[in-house]
């Protein structure tokens, strides 16, 4: 639970949108290299 708490931290001190939270924690989880097996239309290199 700590993990969510830190991850709107910045929405809970009216920092930032939540909007801008998703696209932060998209774009690490994208960078990350993770599910890079996919295939299909979700996925392009």
């Amino acid at each position: 639970m700590t993990g969510l708490a830190e991850m709107y931290q910045d929405y809970i001190e009216g920092k930032k949108e939540l909007r801008q939270i998703y696209m932060e924690f998209s774009a690490r989880y994208i960078e990350g290299g993770e599910r890079s097996d996919r295939t299909g239309c979700s996925y392009q290199k």
